[in-house]
């Protein structure tokens, strides 16, 4: 009961904190972890976090959009933003099975094989 309580109130906390500093990326990436631990607002964890994308590209914003992906159920999804870390994080070739995996995965869409494919030739040519 207490814990519960205590998750409510961090909840409320976070939500006005990330409504009053939208783009401040240490409280949309609190934010963000508390969504993923208790399971809540997975969309609006995503949409928060590709807005963080637009302004910092960095792989642990990636690494919690996989995160985010995958509890949304959108497994290419996931796959891509976890390629987009390892390759940020140096990791060419897990990067590409990473976007291998997510272009032949069953819930990814036309427009993001062909950016996939795009990403996997890039890799492949370099």
């Amino acid at each position: 009961m207490q814990q519960a309580e205590n998750d409510s109130e961090a909840g409320r906390l976070l939500r006005k904190l990330h409504q009053s500093f939208p783009g401040y990326l240490p409280v949309t990436l609190a934010y963000a972890d508390f969504n993923l631990r208790t399971g809540d607002s997975m969309r609006q964890t995503i949409t928060m976090l590709k807005h963080q994308l637009q302004t910092h590209n960095k792989a642990g914003i990636h690494k919690k959009l996989a995160k985010a992906y995958f509890q949304n159920g959108q497994i290419a999804a996931a796959l891509e933003s976890t390629g987009d870390q390892y390759l940020l994080e140096g990791y060419r070739e897990l990067a590409l099975q990473q976007y291998e995996n997510a272009s032949s995965h069953e819930d990814a869409s036309k427009s993001a094989v062909q950016r996939l494919q795009k990403k996997i030739e890039l890799l492949k040519e370099n």
